[in-house]
């Protein structure tokens, strides 16, 4: 088990926070290898599996619309 990524790692992995790690298991976007015992247990990943989640989210990333940021439609210069 020690090559196993806990959800920090998992989070500094992708660079995301830990929070956002367990929002993807409860989402069902990543599913972890080992979920230790108790109601809080703590959850182990595989790299591989923490890798692929790492890889659809840069795909979803490069593919989403950029929009203009809020405080640049205020001020009324459009997009920056």
């Amino acid at each position: 088990m020690s090559d196993l990524l806990s959800t920090k790692q998992a989070a500094e992995r992708i660079g995301k926070s830990p929070e956002a790690i367990r929002w993807h298991v409860k989402e069902g976007n990543l599913t972890p290898t080992v979920k230790m015992p108790g109601e809080s247990g703590a959850y182990l990943f595989h790299p591989a599996d923490v890798d692929a989640l790492r890889q659809r989210l840069q795909a979803r990333q490069k593919y989403r619309p950029r929009h203009a940021r809020p405080e640049a439609l205020a001020d009324g210069k459009g997009a920056a």
